[in-house]
């Protein structure tokens, strides 16, 4: 009879043990869903471009890698992105696919090319002035972005197709008041997810902004490092400065400069330079609707990212169309003049329905 007492009481016991675990377990849930913060958007950019030069290669131009197809349908980019948010931590994750990805990320791995972004965010302090990323992440370059639906014109310059769109490293922000930003990074390389081959050298990149109380903003932005193999090491130094206004106005502009330098030699003190400049000014004449125009002038007389000496001016004129806060439909003409990469003068239409949807 004891020996029953004692097994009943110690199955009691347990039971009562598995009740109070599974309730701590589902208030511990309960409390990280509501502190847990998703947020998912879906983006999709299609695309009609007829050049009249009617290339026969597959990509139109070899400076270009947006929007590259001719005479065809074509997905520029799908992207699925979702952020996660828990107290002082944000993660972001998001994947991609389009012709975009195929040209532009055609150095990586094809098992990183979906990668658009895998990045984590640590607030230091409870204000958020001091923030640690660290991951892929969005360039500190430049004003444009690789999504279409968040730039002033259709197409994206010359100056935004041969700088970075995406890095990968480590970062560190510092934001003292609701005008100035800062930050200072270690990276992989130049546009690079991991380091070019042979290259084991970090590169350095740093930004500085500063934003008005009406949202106007002027950043200068910095690269230092290498995109060669240690044993033939070419430094590449680059300055990126631009200013924009609101983008909610009935006006908006930027007006954007890059100057970079490369070593000629391995050890040489003497550098190779390219510069490139743009502007882009909007206007949005009635509701839901807006025109744009772009004219920009890049000269890379060495050919150290167009592969060969190449001086490009050009402008591009936009139409622009939004019925929904979600959708974007937008007709460009573009022309382009210049030697080297480009020997021919093109003339280009191009066509996007771009949607983004969000939960």
């Amino acid at each position: 009879m004891a020996l029953r007492i004692y097994v009943h009481s110690q199955k009691m016991f347990k039971s009562k043990q598995l009740v109070v675990i599974t309730l701590l377990l589902w208030q511990t849930l309960h409390l990280c869903a509501d502190s847990l913060r998703i947020n998912t958007t879906a983006y999709l950019d299609i695309y009609y471009q007829y050049d009249f030069l009617r290339p026969q290669t597959t990509k139109r131009l070899p400076f270009l890698y947006n929007h590259t197809r001719h005479h065809q349908l074509s997905l520029n980019q799908a992207l699925v992105h979702t952020t996660f948010a828990y107290k002082r931590f944000t993660a972001r994750a998001g994947v991609h696919a389009g012709s975009y990805v195929t040209d532009n990320y055609a150095q990586e791995p094809k098992a990183l090319q979906w990668i658009n972004e895998a990045s984590i965010d640590w607030q230091l302090d409870s204000a958020g002035k001091h923030m640690i990323s660290a991951g892929i992440f969005p360039s500190h370059v430049g004003y444009e972005s690789a999504v279409s639906y968040n730039n002033l014109s259709l197409s994206r310059s010359l100056m935004a197709e041969n700088s970075p769109y995406f890095e990968s490293g480590v970062k560190y922000g510092f934001r003292p008041n609701e005008a100035w930003s800062m930050s200072a990074m270690v990276l992989t390389g130049w546009q690079r997810i991991r380091f070019a081959p042979s290259n084991t050298l970090p590169a350095i990149g740093t930004q500085l902004t500063y934003t008005t109380r009406k949202k106007y903003t002027c950043n200068w932005s910095t690269f230092a490092g290498s995109d060669t193999p240690d044993t033939a090491r070419l430094m590449r130094y680059f300055s990126n400065v631009y200013v924009s206004s609101p983008t909610d106005k009935k006006w908006s502009y930027v007006l954007a400069f890059d100057f970079g330098l490369q070593q000629q030699t391995p050890e040489s003190t003497n550098y190779h330079s390219w510069h490139t400049a743009n502007a882009v000014l909007r206007y949005a004449f009635v509701k839901n609707w807006n025109v744009a125009a772009r004219a920009e002038y890049y000269s890379d007389n060495y050919g150290i990212l167009l592969g060969s000496k190449t001086n490009v001016y050009g402008y591009s004129l936009n139409l622009n169309y939004s019925p929904h806060s979600q959708l974007y439909v937008r007709a460009e003409y573009r022309y382009l003049q210049g030697s080297g990469a480009l020997p021919k003068a093109s003339h280009s239409i191009l066509c996007s329905a771009a949607m983004v949807l969000g939960w």
